[in-house]
């Protein structure tokens, strides 16, 4: 596995593991589930002194395996953040 930062290129694929994960993380996780959600949640990252979204991918193929959010983070002598995570489903077997 890799992390990697969350991108506006990630959106469909990320979309579908959301999609694919609604039984897994129902009723304690809502991730985004739209385009404009995604978007959103992205603007959520646009200050990285702030917070940061990152990707667990399969480092063979790059497929987006999981994410992370470092959120609240506090610079300076008191080092602080908070940390939320989600693994997504496997995809669906192609074919089958």
């Amino acid at each position: 596995m890799s992390l990697r930062p969350i991108a506006v290129h990630d959106q469909d694929e990320f979309l579908e593991r959301v999609r694919d994960s609604v039984d897994l993380h129902h009723p304690w996780m809502s991730l985004p589930a739209t385009p404009q959600e995604f978007k959103a949640y992205l603007e959520r990252f646009d200050d990285p002194r702030s917070s940061e979204g990152l990707l667990v991918c399969v480092r063979e193929t790059g497929a987006i395996a999981g994410m992370v959010n470092i959120n609240s983070i506090i610079r300076g002598r008191l080092q602080g953040a908070s940390l939320g995570y989600a693994a997504f489903a496997p995809p669906p077997a192609r074919g089958t």
